[in-house]
């Protein structure tokens, strides 16, 4: 199965695309601006253009596991890019403290 990652910021949206065996994942563009019109539209287009089965979207959780700002945002501007409900993931913590 093929996914398609994304994580979400205001400024711009990483994507990343699994191979059919969903085991290697291979970075794709960022998407500037990714709240704009011409933004969702891209978003879009990579889900079709990379034919993923599935969506995965990061949530911004606080590190407490509470949504973190934005989530509200991120929710309506995801399932606008999907066509329906993504799958959500909560990203793994990669910084130290």
């Amino acid at each position: 199965m093929r996914v398609l990652a994304l994580d979400y910021g205001a400024a711009r949206c990483g994507s990343a695309v699994s191979d059919p065996s969903g085991s290697l994942a291979t970075p794709l563009r960022s998407v500037e601006r990714p709240d704009s019109p011409a933004g969702l539209e891209e978003l879009v287009e990579l889900v079709r253009e990379t034919g993923a089965e599935l969506v995965v979207v990061g949530l911004p959780l606080t590190l407490a596991g509470e949504e973190g700002f934005g989530v509200d945002e991120l929710l309506v501007i995801s399932e606008d890019a999907v066509g329906h409900t993504p799958a959500y993931s909560d990203p793994p913590v990669t910084k130290t403290r």
